[in-house]
């Protein structure tokens, strides 16, 4: 039939397929089903079973399923064919037979079911905890539930900066990591290319000295534009300062946001207000470490030790400006040398043996110093520059207090042809005198032409340095700039440490130690419970849904684990 053709398609080997032949009480006279209920015709491994289903009338009559099995039994057990194997027929036999069939595939696919029955269970359960408990009735189990929601946000807020959340991340950094990132990488980075004398050129350093010299022609280097140039460069480091101070703000912020607990999710309301609430204790925050950073900088602005130990001071700069002027001095007469005494030189040049006179080598390093130092104007009239050979004199660096030597260049030279009161300036007042002593009726003056009135140019509104750097101012300049140097590598480095310091105080630590009194100050309010812990009607059905597959995986289970023990 095409029953058993159907049959060997999916159970080849037979195992599981079972004969059954119906209404055998209805078939024809002297016909019967025997030898297909042995097998003979068509073997089965399972075998034939016969059954006697109630008939029509039998259904309208209301014949009794009970009756109907009974009558099943006796024709069986009376029939002169069937009588023999009336044990093996009848519907009793095959629902035995059918179960025992049943039990022994289970049996054998029990392993395997059992372990997916248990995944599934464990699937099941993982969902049913994603979506929380069911809220209970009443202020008090609500007001529990959102208190276990506060603490495990605090808690979980806490770990993500101390680096002790469960959950570290193995591509990326995460929480104080990147905060630490910002101290030890962006910020110190910065700092560290800060230029002292960024934006600082030598003429603005020497307006700011005349400057602070006033009308009067300074002999030293005025200490106040000092102050006020390394204050300047000071002030540069508040805004890297402050820059740190909102990249850590925003990285709290972010930390803040990352944590998704199941509570959270699960209730949006709530997952809104918390981030309201961490917003504004932020902010709180920020205020004092802004304020605190402002005022570490004006602290270094306020007060510039100069006796700090490791600030060179005034002779390390003026011993290190020596060295390199007694450098570059060795430098050019080497060279002036060289070209005096090498091939092609005059033979004069040279003593005997070769070695170069003295007054050809004093020669030539003379005029390249004239060729360095300007004139300067003092009062209309120019001073000639010093001598070289004063200027030039051996030890005149290591002998300060000599004639000709560095505080003749330092303090400027008055030489007999430049200083005032000089013999030049007295023949010239004289002179100037005894012109305008004479008679104006005298012929000397009838005769000459009328005397031009000479005229000064007007003040222009912005005045700057003229002419060029001389010895002097050179020398201050330089002097000034390794001074800043110095000073500001100092500050950089207290800035450099205390600016994390007061981030951590300041705002991140005092986050983390309130962050859960601010909640609960903010949120655990009677009138707020229903509004906060008010759960979307989507997680509610599904976490319903998955109950009842939960139940029912775990009675799979248990109808299993009695499979297992049941002996058929």
């Amino acid at each position: 039939s095409d029953a058993i053709q159907l049959a060997r398609e999916v159970d080849p080997e037979g195992l599981r397929t079972l004969g059954v032949i119906t209404k055998i009480d209805i078939m024809d006279k002297g016909t019967d089903a025997l030898d297909m209920l042995l097998g003979r015709v068509i073997p089965l491994k399972l075998g034939f079973i016969g059954v006697i289903n109630r008939s029509q009338q039998d259904i309208t009559q209301g014949l009794e399923i009970r009756t109907a099995l009974r009558n099943e039994t006796k024709y069986f057990s009376t029939h002169p064919l069937y009588r023999t194997i009336a044990t093996r027929l009848g519907t009793a036999y095959l629902t035995r037979t059918l179960n025992k069939v049943l039990m022994h595939h289970i049996r054998d696919c029990l392993p395997e079911l059992k372990a997916k029955i248990n995944k599934m269970l464990v699937d099941a359960q993982t969902e049913l905890m994603s979506y929380g408990d069911p809220l209970y009735e009443g202020k008090g189990s609500q007001g529990a539930l959102l208190l276990q929601v506060i603490t495990r946000f605090s808690q979980d807020y806490r770990d993500a900066i101390d680096g002790k959340s469960s959950d570290l991340s193995t591509h990326e950094l995460y929480g104080g990591a990147r905060i630490n990132f910002i101290f030890s990488e962006i910020f110190s980075e910065c700092l560290t290319q800060l230029d002292p004398l960024d934006d600082l050129s030598i003429d603005d350093i020497r307006t700011v000295i005349k400057n602070a010299t006033g009308p009067r022609s300074a002999l030293f280097v005025p200490e106040v534009s000092f102050d006020l140039l390394v204050k300047r460069q000071i002030q540069r480091l508040e805004e890297p300062a402050l820059q740190c101070v909102e990249l850590v703000f925003e990285e709290l912020q972010r930390i803040a946001g990352q944590i998704e607990s199941k509570e959270l999710i699960r209730f949006n309301a709530l997952r809104e207000r918390v981030d309201e609430v961490m917003g504004a204790l932020l902010q709180q925050c920020r205020s004092p470490t802004r304020t605190m950073i402002a005022n570490l900088i004006s602290i270094e602005m306020a007060y510039i030790n100069t006796n700090h130990p490791d600030f060179m001071g005034g002779g390390g700069a003026y011993f290190q400006i020596m060295e390199r002027m007694a450098a570059a001095q060795r430098s050019d007469q080497n060279q002036l040398t060289g070209s005096v005494g090498g091939p092609g030189g005059p033979a004069s040049a040279a003593g005997p043996g070769g070695q170069p006179q003295q007054g050809a080598q004093q020669q030539p390093t003379a005029q390249p110093q004239q060729r360095q130092i300007t004139p300067v104007t003092r009062g209309g009239m120019t001073s000639a520059p010093a001598p070289a050979a004063r200027r030039a004199a051996p030890g005149a660096a290591g002998q300060p207090g000599q004639q000709g030597s560095f505080f003749n260049m330092f303090f400027g030279n008055r030489g007999e042809g430049g200083a005032p009161g000089g013999p030049a300036s007295s023949s010239q007042s004289s002179s100037r005198m005894s012109s305008s002593a004479r008679a104006p009726g005298s012929s000397t003056s009838r005769s000459q032409p009328p005397t031009r009135i000479e005229r000064l140019s007007s003040m222009p509104s912005t005045v700057k340095p003229r002419g060029g750097v001389t010895d002097k101012e050179m020398f201050e300049t330089e002097l000034i700039q390794s001074l800043m140097v110095s000073y500001f590598n100092i500050v950089r480095k207290n800035v450099m440490d205390t600016v994390p310091k007061s981030i951590m105080h300041f705002l991140v630590n005092q986050s983390k130690q309130n962050v859960q009194n601010e909640l609960v100050s903010k949120l655990y309010k009677e009138d707020l419970l229903d509004e906060l812990l008010e759960e979307s009607p989507t997680v509610a059905s599904r976490r319903k849904a998955c109950q009842a597959i939960v139940e029912t995986l775990r009675r799979a289970n248990k109808i299993l684990n009695d499979v297992r023990d049941f002996s058929i």
